[in-house]
């Protein structure tokens, strides 16, 4: 039983890990906002490209990214 607390106490002092989990953590908590707002905005985003998009190249000239 001794042996089961002493390397329950050893798991729980590791901090080999810690630093990658604060990390990924961090990434995640800026991109998942990012992420709800691309995907909350995405027709007014859409139509702000296409406006950008039409003032750069005109109305009447075709895509060249379409084949």
């Amino acid at each position: 039983m001794r042996s089961l607390w002493r390397g329950l106490r050893r798991l729980h002092e590791d901090e080999r890990g810690k630093l990658t989990v604060e990390q990924i953590l961090l990434i995640a908590f800026i991109t998942l906002p990012l992420l709800g707002i691309l995907i909350a905005f995405r027709n007014k985003i859409a139509d702000a490209l296409s406006d950008a998009w039409n003032k750069v190249f005109g109305e009447g000239q075709k895509d060249p990214r379409t084949p």
